[in-house]
């Protein structure tokens, strides 16, 4: 194998006496310095994260805790792993959320709408309308009546943002430039269209200011989801319980089975 065939990786290596990841020392640079949240940050090709970056990430895994096992990503999570096995129910219901506009995933759909607005709206200095927002949106081709991040099914509000807009303002970053954009789309989504805004919309605003991608925002959401999944899923190979591992067939209400054409000979 040339050299031009070989695997470049930038993640990690093992030395002699020393473990290197992205560049940095683990023993020297790692162990005991850097936070949970900062090491992740790193894992996705970011920088380590300020102390009040961390803290507001720790903020919103609390704020975001919900493990009902009635959510479908989590209920096959639970019906998995009622097999018998914590990772299979743990990864099913991950990778049910690629592409998803429900859970951790959908925070990609608003980060890139924030992104997209940025350049569309006015200086900095002055007043984001709501003129200016709604002018702004549709020439990035969103239907200001309908946004990602925004709309709460079944109540009110979204009770996981009263936590997370207090911890954001608390800790002095309700003024940066992504959540100053989400606050006045906040503020016009609910004079216009009497909606609201959903923790997606926040978390995504939130995470773009610490100078994550959109990519690696949706991400960082997939780390704040793990201890909903594993919930479940250790839960679920616990019980083995069994009417997740027995469905009556009467539970079925569909057409009948078809039989194919080559089957029937």
């Amino acid at each position: 194998m040339s050299s031009d065939d070989a695997v470049r990786t930038r993640v990690a290596r093992a030395i002699a006496g020393e473990n290197l990841f992205f560049g940095l020392r683990v023993n020297r640079d790692i162990a005991g310095r850097l936070r949970f949240w900062s090491v992740y940050s790193v894992a996705l090709g970011h920088r380590p994260l300020h102390e009040d970056e961390e803290a507001l990430l720790d903020d919103a895994h609390g704020a975001q805790l919900v493990a009902d096992p009635r959510i479908w990503p989590l209920k096959l999570a639970r019906i998995v792993s009622s097999y018998g096995g914590v990772l299979p129910g743990f990864c099913a219901g991950m990778l049910l959320c690629e592409e998803s506009r429900l859970g951790p995933m959908a925070m990609l759909h608003a980060a890139r709408m924030y992104t997209a607005l940025g350049p569309a709206l006015p200086p900095s200095g002055d007043e984001l309308t709501d003129e200016a927002l709604e002018a702004a949106l549709r020439g990035c081709g969103y239907d200001p009546r309908r946004l990602p991040g925004f709309g709460v099914p079944f109540r009110a509000e979204d009770e996981r943002l009263v936590s997370l807009h207090r911890c954001w303002r608390e800790r002095g970053r309700s003024e940066l430039p992504f959540a100053r954009l989400y606050f006045a789309l906040v503020r016009m989504q609910a004079a216009r269209f009497g909606r609201r805004p959903n923790i997606v919309g926040g978390m995504a605003a939130a995470f773009l200011d610490m100078g994550f991608s959109p990519d690696q925002v949706a991400l960082v959401g997939l780390g704040l989801g793990v201890a909903y999944f594993v919930a479940n899923a250790a839960e679920g190979a616990a019980q083995r319980h069994p009417a997740l591992l027995h469905l009556p067939a009467t539970a079925y209400a569909g057409p009948a089975p078809r039989r194919s054409r080559r089957a029937g000979g």
